[in-house]
């Protein structure tokens, strides 16, 4: 059964960071708000206390030396002012008449719920209040109202939660829509991939012309690769097609060899067929082990036998190998190679690859067949060079497939499988191979990578 909506909403990691981006954001405010709340109400308490103090002295010096009387008359007339502070004037000793509506307090710096007087006749809320004993003994205290302060944290904290809570809001829309497009994305990479997975190797991904997102990078990535599935897929069946072709004449000739042994009269043409079979076998057997050894090349396990060698060297054992060969048909064979070619590799696949480009220059050569054979030191490089009729730049990436061949009809001999081995033993070699026009003929350029310094720069 399909997973539902919100399974795919909460298994997108796309909504799993934003919930978990939400969560910081949503501690990030809490904490802050929380954080100024304490940090006002210091504040507001620091500011407070100064306020006090200060109107403290002034009041203190507005009285001077006046005495009791002068004080209740600064005080009375202190109390009338708009916004004034709170006062209390008590006498010394407890008796006589009160000035302002502040109990007496003890001397020094409280809050009104210190001083155990909620409730009070003033009908104020919390007072932060300074008590100080005057020259004649009185007690004076001024106190300031905290109520205004503490309205105003109350009006920056709801302020806050409100900005806040749209902040968080905002948040949380832009969040749902990007996660819903981000999943509508992925819905269509995962429609491509089940049409790819049903057989439709020409599904993609639709993406725009330029890439602005990470999901754009994604489904060109994932375009890219089923193009490459594709190419190799279609390469692979090609492969097979050439395979089956190629093994299909000699096993044919091998059944048909098989018929004539088995209906043979007499004992010569039992063992001609028989021969004529094993001869067809042994062409079947020979298209495998090319394939096989394909196969080794392209794993890479032969660099573990990589060691110095010399190419000049590996170029001459070769051409006396195929020099009898070659002139036997009527040709010719010429080494190039004036100086040493130091490089590290594997010495029994350069010989192969040699020899099938000789294999090659032979069978393909125009008569009298001239091949000339050169190594050149500096980036290490092997040309081999023959007069034949060459092959053209268009066809070069059919000659290079493996089972490419340029005839069509297959009546030359081979498995074409030749040219393929040698360029991956190049690749193995950290190098490449180029087919070049050589006017006449067919000049193959092999350059091999090499970690051996070059004397010429010593």
């Amino acid at each position: 059964m399909p997973p539902s909506s919100a399974s795919l909403w909460f298994r997108s990691t796309a909504f799993r960071l934003f919930l978990l981006q939400m969560a910081v954001l949503a501690t990030a405010l809490v904490g802050a708000s929380v954080g100024g709340w304490f940090v006002t109400r210091n504040v507001a308490l620091a500011d407070a206390r100064d306020h006090v103090l200060m109107e403290y002295d002034a009041v203190v010096s507005d009285i001077g030396a006046g005495g009791a009387d002068r004080a209740a008359s600064v005080v009375a007339a202190r109390t009338r002012l708009p916004g004034a502070f709170e006062y209390g004037l008590h006498p010394p000793g407890g008796g006589g008449s009160s000035t302002g509506e502040l109990p007496r307090l003890e001397p020094g710096l409280r809050t009104v719920a210190e001083a155990g007087i909620v409730g009070h006749s003033t009908d104020k809320g919390q007072l932060l209040a300074f008590t100080g004993l005057l020259p004649d003994g009185s007690v004076f205290t001024v106190a300031e109202d905290m109520d205004r302060a503490e309205a105003l944290r109350r009006n920056l904290l709801r302020t806050l939660f409100v900005w806040d809570g749209l902040a968080l809001l905002v948040s949380l829309l832009l969040g749902l829509l990007l996660t819903r497009r981000a999943l509508s994305r992925m819905n269509r990479i995962n429609a491509a991939l089940d049409r790819v997975a049903a057989g439709d190797l020409s599904a993609r991904i639709d993406v725009g012309s330029t890439a602005r997102t990470d999901m754009d990078d994604l489904s060109r990535g994932v375009n890219h690769a089923l193009d490459q599935i594709n190419h190799l897929v279609g390469a692979l069946r090609q492969v097979s097609a050439e395979v089956a072709h190629d093994l299909r004449t000699p096993l044919s000739h091998v059944r048909q060899r098989l018929e004539l042994a088995r209906t043979a009269t007499t004992a010569e043409a039992r063992d001609a067929a028989i021969d004529g079979a094993r001869t067809g076998l042994a062409s079947a057997l020979a298209v495998f082990d090319a394939m096989l050894r394909l196969a080794e090349i392209r794993a890479g396990a032969a660099r573990e036998r990589f060691a110095s060698l010399a190419l000049d060297e590996v170029a001459a054992d070769v051409v006396d190998a195929w020099r009898a060969d070659i002139e036997a048909a009527g040709g010719a064979v010429l080494l190039e190679a004036p100086e040493p070619c130091p490089m590290t590799g594997d010495a029994e696949l350069l010989v192969q690859a040699l020899s099938n480009l000789m294999e090659n220059a032979l069978r393909h050569g125009r008569s009298p067949t001239v091949v000339t054979v050169s190594a050149g030191r500096g980036f290490v490089e092997l040309c081999v060079r023959d007069h034949g009729q060459g092959i053209t730049e268009a066809r070069r990436e059919a000659a290079l497939r493996p089972f490419g061949r340029l005839d069509p009809a297959r009546t030359t001999p081979g498995s074409g499988l030749g040219l393929p081995i040698v360029a991956a033993v190049a690749r193995l070699h950290g190098g490449e191979m180029r087919l070049e026009n050589a006017d006449p003929g067919l000049c193959v350029r092999l350059r091999f990578a090499t970690n051996v310094p070059d004397a010429s720069q010593d």
